[in-house]
């Protein structure tokens, strides 16, 4: 896999693509709730360039502490062994490597992420990559250098997806800030950045075949505050591990920035503790 740049695709169009895939420097990343079924598909029909499969896992659920591969974790327990382990062999009977069914990492999620490291480590299969969906605030300064500390607890392979919406000047910065920390990481679903990525140290990349393959949105709020306890509005009451108001480790307050109005309105309801503004 070192090297590719390969095309990520929503796994109904791998028909239109899989033959303009050059097999010694491409390949396919599969996308999508059936990518897996597909790369069975493809497989049977004598595909043999270098093939992920992507589940999109993070569009549907968030990570927690509890449950870093929530699609996995808040499911039925297998009869015996690693939940994790079960999917990752599936993947590997088709895919070249497997990726872990990570949930949305949301702005200081630190426990989710560290979690999840944990998690891959124990597992200890090189051919598993332990896929990394974070938001585009984890690649401001202070929380970059935090999250390539933990990859660099992870000895395997290991990929990054990029969610929210970054600026274009900031996403950049950050992500060749994490290149250069973390050597080798791979990176998933995005544009142009699949080119740059690799020149500046990524080990692959992934070029989405059309705008909704190179970016990812975060989970629905609703999504994201399950496994919280809710208060009576239906959102993570206080205190109980919701979405709303993460902090990082030094107990700033990460990307979040403040303003008084945007638009000619208030852009939040929660008062910032530095500024008279509040959160945007």
């Amino acid at each position: 896999m070192a090297d590719r740049v390969l095309l990520q695709v929503g796994h109904r169009r791998a028909a239109r693509y899989r033959g303009r895939v050059d097999t010694s420097s491409s390949g396919l990343v599969l996308t999508g709730d059936g990518a897996l079924t597909k790369a069975v598909q493809l497989r049977e029909d004598g595909f043999d360039a270098a093939l992920l499969v992507d589940e999109g896992c993070y569009r549907v659920a968030a990570a927690s502490e509890e449950a870093p591969f929530p699609s996995l974790d808040n499911g039925p327990a297998p009869l015996f062994g690693d939940p994790l382990e079960h999917l990752m062999l599936a993947h590997l009977a088709f895919a070249d490597l497997a990726l872990t069914p990570t949930g949305y990492l949301h702005t200081g999620a630190t426990g989710a992420l560290q979690a999840a490291a944990a998690r891959v480590t124990r597992l200890g299969d090189p051919r598993v990559v332990f896929a990394v969906p974070v938001d585009a605030s984890w690649l401001h300064p202070g929380p970059v250098e935090y999250l390539a500390e933990v990859l660099h607890r992870v000895a395997g392979p290991k990929a990054v997806l990029v969610g929210g919406r970054p600026d274009a000047r900031g996403g950049a910065a950050g992500l060749a800030r994490l290149l250069e920390l973390v050597p080798g990481v791979g990176v998933l679903r995005t544009g142009l950045g699949a080119f740059g990525g690799l020149a500046r140290g990524a080990g692959f990349t992934a070029f989405g075949v059309d705008g909704s393959m190179r970016h990812t949105m975060p989970p629905s709020p609703a999504q994201a505050g399950s496994g919280a306890a809710l208060g009576r509005s239906g959102r993570p009451a206080a205190g109980t591990g919701g979405a709303s108001r993460p902090k990082w480790p030094n107990g700033s307050s990460g990307s979040w920035r403040c303003c008084v109005k945007r638009a000619g309105r208030r852009a939040g309801s929660s008062r910032c503790r530095n500024c008279p503004g509040q959160w945007r």
